[in-house]
Formats: C-alpha cells, sequence, structure tokens
C-alpha cells in the first residue's frame, strides 16, 4: 500500500538570514525517515495570501505548514504525523508541541492546547508550524489579517472541523527574533485585530 503524501508548505520573504533559515529548514526535511512529501516553497504576499496559494497548489493528503525560519525537531516529525492521522480518523486536524530558537539557545516548550479564549490572544494552540490538517475541506486564511491571523482560522477550522488532535511529541523548532513579521506591527494595528477577533468569536 503507498504510504500518503505530505504536503510541506513554506512560505518565505526576502530577509538577511532568509537563505540561511531555507538552508537549515531544508536540511532538516531532507533528514526525515518518512520520504513521502512534497515542498511548496512559495514568496507571494502577506502571510495568508503566501499560505492559501501554497495550499491551494497541495497535492498531498495532509498538508504540514512552515515558516522559513522553523525547522523539524527530529528526523521522525513527518512519520510521527502521518501516523497520528491515520490512527485518528476522527480528526481533521494536529497541533504538536514545538520549542523556540532564538539564535542562541533552543528551549521553551510549548504544549499546544486549545482554549475557549483562543479570541481574546491566549494562541495556547501555536503558531501555524504547530500545526497539520489533511488537504479537504481546508478553509481559506484570512489575508486581511497578520497578527491574529494564526487565532483567526483556528477558530473557523474549529467550528466546521471541531477540535485538534495535541500529540504528545515535540515536532517543530520555531525560529524566534527580530526578523519576525509580526515584530513589524504596530500596536493600533494589533489592538484593531484583536477587536475583530474578540467580535466576532467572543459570542
Amino acid at each position: 500500500m503507498q504510504n500518503p503524501k505530505i504536503s510541506i508548505v513554506v512560505p518565505y520573504h526576502d530577509t538577511d538570514k532568509t537563505a540561511f533559515f531555507l538552508a537549515r529548514l531544508l536540511q532538516s526535511i531532507e533528514q526525515q525517515s518518512y520520504k513521502d512529501y512534497e515542498i511548496i516553497l512559495l514568496k507571494k504576499g502577506r502571510m495568508g495570501e503566501t499560505y492559501n496559494e501554497a495550499i491551494r497548489q497541495s497535492k498531498g493528503e495532509f498538508i504540514k505548514l512552515m515558516g522559513m525560519d522553523d525547522y523539524f525537531y527530529h528526523k521522525d516529525a513527518l512519520g510521527e504525523l502521518v501516523m497520528a492521522f491515520e490512527k485518528n480518523y476522527d480528526f481533521w486536524w494536529i497541533t504538536a508541541p514545538c520549542l523556540h530558537d532564538d539564535g542562541v539557545h533552543v528551549g521553551y516548550l510549548h504544549n499546544p492546547k486549545w482554549n475557549d479564549r483562543l479570541y481574546e490572544g491566549f494562541n495556547t494552540v501555536g503558531g501555524f508550524a504547530c500545526i497539520t490538517i489533511r488537504n479537504s475541506g481546508v478553509p481559506l486564511i484570512n489575508e486581511d489579517l497578520d497578527w491574529v491571523v494564526d487565532i483567526d482560522w483556528y477558530w473557523r477550522i474549529k467550528l466546521r472541523h471541531g477540535l485538534p488532535l495535541a500529540i504528545a511529541n515535540p515536532n517543530v523548532v520555531i525560529g524566534i527574533g527580530e526578523h519576525q513579521t509580526t515584530n513589524t506591527l504596530s500596536q493600533e494595528q494589533k489592538d484593531k485585530e484583536h477587536k475583530y477577533a474578540k467580535e466576532k468569536y467572543g459570542k
């Protein structure tokens, strides 16, 4: 029986560290023990727009979201995700623990879980790189958002497909630092988007 393919979608943008980040990520993909994957590396526009186009192009049964500055924590990361989906047919999406890399240290383990105050900015589910989805009935990401873009998407997934399956093992390492897009946003924009999420989902 043929193994299901997993699409790894990676939006990227230009920074002075882009080449380093992408080389690190691609090396972590090449080291994966599970080999039935495709990589969709795309530069298009804002984060939501780029992710949406990458999702549209995905041919795999499952879609693994990554950021250009993220990388897989161990060589069996993809295989564990596929196995989790195959053993848990009732779940449409998976969120996995992650570590954080600030360029000096790798640490700060985040264990994901859903909470009903997600719309207030308490993103306990984790960033996009914590998420893997089935490639069917995918709600597109809101391309007009930057700060709560992940939270808004998670809420719409939950309303359509139910809660995520939270697996136990750390799956990815998330790169953090000044290069992150969210560090360039004004407080005014952050407050505006928080208000939007609260009004839409806090009922």
